[in-house]
C-alpha cells in the first residue's frame, strides 16, 4: 500500500505544524518550569543569610530548604517528562512516515 505524493506532502505538512505548535507551547512549559526551580534555589539562598543572621532557627531553615528541595524535584520531574513527550511524538512521526513510504 502506498500514500500518494500529493496527500503524504500534505500529511507531512499538517504533522510539521503540529509539531512546531508542540514545541512552542512544551519550551514556554519548560521556561515557568525553570524560572520556578530557579526562586526556589534563590529563596534557599536567602534563608541561609537569614539563618547566620539568626533571623530563623536552624529548625525553621531546615524546614523550609526541605520544601523547597521537594518542590524542586516535582519541578525536575516535569522537566523530564516534557522532554520524553518531545521524544515520543518524533518516534510516532518517523514510524508513521516509515510506514507510508
Amino acid at each position: 500500500m502506498r500514500i500518494p505524493d500529493k496527500v503524504l506532502a500534505s500529511l507531512t505538512a499538517q504533522i510539521k505544524e503540529s509539531y512546531e505548535y508542540d514545541q512552542k507551547y512544551y519550551q514556554s512549559k519548560i521556561e515557568l518550569v525553570k524560572k520556578d526551580y530557579d526562586r526556589m534555589e534563590k529563596r534557599k539562598r536567602a534563608m541561609y543569610e537569614d539563618k547566620l543572621d539568626g533571623r530563623i532557627t536552624a529548625e525553621e531553615y531546615d524546614e523550609k530548604v526541605a520544601e523547597y528541595k521537594s518542590k524542586q524535584a516535582e519541578l525536575n520531574h516535569q522537566l523530564q517528562s516534557y522532554a520524553q513527550t518531545d521524544k515520543s511524538f518524533i518516534a510516532t512521526v518517523e514510524a508513521v512516515l516509515n510506514l507510508v513510504s
